[in-house]
């Protein structure tokens, strides 16, 4: 009998082992075995791919740039027409003196920068207009934001940046007027720089032309809505420059 509750004591011991066995066992069982990777594999899954934003890219492609503009556009254009044959672009410049926002100016879409387009097809506009008419009046800026836009009309599907004037003293809106019909990323603020000015104390002076032309360039490659590539070759010589002509011009 002895015997017997000794057989049975056994027994439900081993039954109590097996089944504390048996729930250790679950307790780390995963029904989904885990799949094997590599570290390039866990590596790649943790990189989120950066969205390349297209307004960040520089168009290296040989560009043929046209110069638009006043008597400021023709100091602008010595140091344009550098940077261009610097960086492949050809360049061709209609700048000429005292001219203004109105003799661009067409009717609609249609008018003397369409005709110049259509001859030259340049494939990048750089406007510099504006000085002759910086002193508007505000009641006239209505009409110049009719002026504007006929410009901007003509301009098509061609690229274009307006290089604002570099204001001598403040103006009674026009600029401002410019930049809300241009954008942002297609206005350069002259009017925010230091330059050193010639005689007159409205045209720079050749030191101040070189170095608004560097600060244009600069902005092209970086904060313009369309980046063409202007970089500035330090090691070429510098040429003598007659500036008199330049520097003699008087806004009218």
């Amino acid at each position: 009998m002895k015997d017997n509750l000794q057989i049975t004591r056994i027994a439900l011991v081993g039954i109590i082992l097996f089944i504390l066995a048996a729930i250790y066992s679950l307790s780390y069982y995963d029904p989904k075995p885990e799949k094997k990777i590599n570290i390039e594999e866990k590596l790649a899954s943790k990189i989120v791919p950066k969205k390349i934003d297209s307004t960040e890219i520089i168009d290296t492609k040989p560009q043929h740039i046209l110069l638009i503009g006043e008597s400021m556009a023709q100091g602008l254009e010595i140091y344009l027409k550098k940077y261009a044959q610097e960086n492949g672009h050809q360049f061709t410049s209609l700048a000429q003196k005292s001219v203004s926002i109105v003799a661009w100016a067409g009717k609609d879409s249609t008018g003397k920068l369409k005709n110049e387009i259509e001859r030259i097809k340049p494939t990048f506009i750089l406007i510099s207009l504006g000085s002759n008419d910086l002193f508007t009046q505000k009641e006239y800026l209505p009409e110049y934001d009719k002026y504007i836009q006929n410009i901007i009309n003509q301009t098509g599907k061609t690229n274009f940046v307006w290089i604002c004037p570099p204001n001598w003293k403040k103006d009674f809106g026009l600029t401002d007027l410019i930049l809300e019909k241009v954008g942002k990323n297609r206005f350069f603020p002259s009017r925010d720089l230091e330059i050193p000015r010639a005689g007159d104390g409205i045209h720079p002076t050749m030191e101040g032309y070189e170095m608004w032309t560097d600060k244009i360039a600069e902005w092209l490659m970086t904060k313009s809505k369309y980046k063409i590539l202007m970089e500035k070759n330090n090691n070429q010589k510098k040429e003598n420059i007659d500036t008199n002509s330049i520097q003699k011009n008087k806004i009218n």
